[in-house]
Protein backbone atom coordinates (compact mmCIF):
# COMPACT_ATOMS: atom_id res chain seq x y z
CA UNK A 1 0.00 0.00 0.00
CA UNK A 2 2.64 2.78 0.82
CA UNK A 3 4.53 2.22 -2.97
CA UNK A 4 1.58 2.86 -4.45
CA UNK A 5 0.70 5.57 -2.27
CA UNK A 6 4.18 7.28 -3.12
CA UNK A 7 4.37 6.13 -6.70
CA UNK A 8 0.62 7.95 -7.12
CA UNK A 9 1.50 11.28 -5.48
CA UNK A 10 5.82 11.49 -7.24
CA UNK A 11 3.26 10.86 -10.69
CA UNK A 12 0.57 13.49 -8.98
CA UNK A 13 3.89 15.62 -8.32
CA UNK A 14 5.53 15.84 -11.73
CA UNK A 15 2.30 15.96 -14.18
CA UNK A 16 1.08 18.98 -11.37
CA UNK A 17 3.75 21.04 -12.92
CA UNK A 18 2.26 20.96 -16.55
CA UNK A 19 -0.82 22.64 -14.63
CA UNK A 20 -1.52 26.30 -15.73
CA UNK A 21 -3.91 27.43 -13.33
CA UNK A 22 -2.30 28.51 -10.40
CA UNK A 23 -4.75 27.31 -7.38
CA UNK A 24 -5.12 24.10 -9.33
CA UNK A 25 -1.41 23.52 -9.49
CA UNK A 26 -1.14 24.42 -5.83
CA UNK A 27 -4.21 22.28 -4.79
CA UNK A 28 -2.39 19.38 -7.07
CA UNK A 29 0.93 19.79 -5.28
CA UNK A 30 -0.05 19.81 -1.98
CA UNK A 31 -2.05 16.74 -2.19
CA UNK A 32 0.67 14.96 -3.94
CA UNK A 33 3.17 16.00 -1.07
CA UNK A 34 0.63 14.77 1.42
CA UNK A 35 -0.05 11.28 -0.32
CA UNK A 36 3.94 10.97 -0.45
CA UNK A 37 4.17 11.71 3.43
CA UNK A 38 1.56 9.40 4.13
CA UNK A 39 3.24 6.84 2.22
CA UNK A 40 6.88 7.45 3.97
CA UNK A 41 5.05 6.90 7.15
CA UNK A 42 3.49 4.03 6.22
CA UNK A 43 7.10 2.10 4.82
CA UNK A 44 8.56 3.52 8.00
CA UNK A 45 6.21 1.78 10.07
CA UNK A 46 6.32 -1.72 9.05
CA UNK A 47 8.28 -4.41 10.81
CA UNK A 48 11.27 -5.38 8.11
CA UNK A 49 12.27 -1.99 7.20
CA UNK A 50 15.49 -0.35 8.87
CA UNK A 51 13.98 2.84 10.36
CA UNK A 52 11.13 1.93 12.98
CA UNK A 53 8.64 4.66 14.18
CA UNK A 54 7.42 3.98 17.75
CA UNK A 55 4.55 2.10 18.33
CA UNK A 56 4.90 -0.89 15.83
CA UNK A 57 4.41 -4.50 17.30
CA UNK A 58 3.59 -5.15 21.07
CA UNK A 59 5.13 -3.19 23.88
CA UNK A 60 8.29 -3.87 25.13
CA UNK A 61 7.92 -4.43 28.78
CA UNK A 62 10.92 -5.00 31.09
CA UNK A 63 11.41 -6.06 35.01
CA UNK A 64 11.77 -3.13 36.57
Amino acid sequence: MHWALLVVGVAMLAFSAMLRGRAARGGAQGLAVLLVATGVILAFRRPGSAIHLPGWGPRQWTQP
